[in-house]
């Protein structure tokens, strides 16, 4: 595919303030199904339950998520964490203020209680320190130096671990994508923006150039299905 050889960021509909609300709900309704099928919550489990076995008990896990949109993934975790015994501090960044009303809504749903920071990471620096930052589908929608001081931004607002999912650009990502947003929802939305994201995202050789670009060191970045980049990183200087 041509048209995926050199990356296309634009303008996707949700990130349009006059968008709808039912749309826009539909649509994050729509993602947080994709996290679930693609085993988002479960990855990042996996790396915050060694961090939350050496935590005191009487000491929560703080674990921000930037841009989380509805908060479907922070919750999922939170819950988990409960149930398993651990005390887990969910910290959500997002731009969008009627996402974050989402997320009051939805951790009120889930008897949970999340600390909300309406932020642009673009201009702001993040809120807090936690012990995790994390963000999942989120960095395709930056340009490439914007991403880099993003996660310059991560890495002085960590304490411990930062941990990055987000989409892959190659045509089997672009056809499970396609198959992928027409099988889960009918949301307009989600089918326009599900494939805008492919063509906005990174290959893993843009992805490493950017780490390196943003001064980490030690960030392990490795490929997983479907069509997905991970990475991982321990700040350098901890506070």
């Amino acid at each position: 595919m041509p048209f995926l050889e050199l990356r296309q960021l634009e303008p996707e509909i949700m990130d349009d303030p006059s968008l709808g609300e039912v749309e826009h709900t539909r649509a994050l309704s729509a993602l947080a199904r994709v996290h679930w099928l693609t085993g988002t919550t479960n990855r990042l489990w996996a790396k915050l339950l060694p961090l939350l076995k050496q935590q005191s008990r009487q000491e929560p896990l703080r674990v921000m998520d930037v841009g989380c949109g509805d908060g479907f993934v922070l919750r999922q975790l939170t819950m988990r964490a409960r149930s398993a015994g651990y005390h887990l501090l969910p910290i959500g960044c997002d731009f969008s203020e009627r996402a974050l009303a989402m997320a009051v809504k939805g951790a009120e749903g889930d008897n949970l209680s999340l600390e909300l920071h309406c932020v642009d990471v673009t201009r702001q620096v993040l809120p807090v320190v936690a012990d995790v930052v994390f963000c999942s589908l989120f960095l395709h929608h930056f340009r490439e130096q914007e991403v880099v001081e993003i996660l310059k931004k991560f890495s002085t607002a960590a304490r411990h671990l930062i941990l990055v999912e987000d989409l892959l650009r190659s045509p089997l990502g672009y056809y499970v994508c396609w198959i992928g947003v027409h099988l889960l929802t009918r949301s307009r939305v989600v089918h326009v923006d599900g494939l805008l994201s492919v063509r906005a995202a990174f290959t893993m050789a843009e992805m490493g150039n950017i780490l390196k670009q943003a001064g980490v060191r030690n960030g392990k970045l490795h490929k997983h299905w479907p069509e997905r980049l991970f990475i991982e990183w321990k700040p350098d200087i901890q506070g």
